[in-house]
């Protein structure tokens, strides 16, 4: 096993991460998109009164400029929404990858202990061995992903 987290989930999960770190970078200029373009929507359509306007070589007016910029923006809004939705989803089953695995890992570390331990060691005792260890490390790879709880469950 690894000596540090990170050079674990580096280990076993490099490629997903370098995955993940793509679909940020690439969701940054549409969050931008989606921030600009209330602004142009207000400056530009409704405050400014130099029309018709040349849009990409078309001329538009007061109404239809402002329709195109409406659309683009809610354009933006789903698309960036969207990428945010997939990029928590994939961040999701990455950690849950990892901790299984991670669980999996300290089983079988614990099947090499020497057997009479088996006799003298209940099977609760040793599942709530490997719960306690890997508790902690599921809920700090999962804090981003959980969107919500029930009051109820444990998350």
């Amino acid at each position: 096993m690894s000596k540090t987290l990170l050079s674990y989930i580096w280990k076993f999960s490099a490629r997903q991460q370098i995955i993940l770190l793509i679909l940020t970078v690439v969701s940054f200029p549409i969050l931008y998109m989606s921030l600009e373009l209330p602004k142009q929507i207000i400056n530009e359509a409704i405050g400014s009164s130099a029309f018709p306007v040349d849009y990409y070589g078309f001329s538009l007016g007061q109404f239809e400029y402002m329709g195109v910029l409406c659309a683009a923006f809610l354009l933006t809004v789903i698309v960036s929404g969207l990428l945010k939705m997939r990029t928590n989803i994939f961040k999701g089953t990455v950690s849950e990858r990892l901790l299984r695995r991670f669980r999996y890992q300290l089983i079988s570390r614990i099947l090499r202990f020497p057997l009479p331990h088996f006799r003298r060691t209940s099977q609760g005792a040793l599942i709530s061995m490997v719960t306690a260890e890997t508790e902690p490390m599921g809920s700090m790879m999962m804090m981003r992903y959980r969107v919500r709880c029930l009051p109820q469950a444990r998350c």
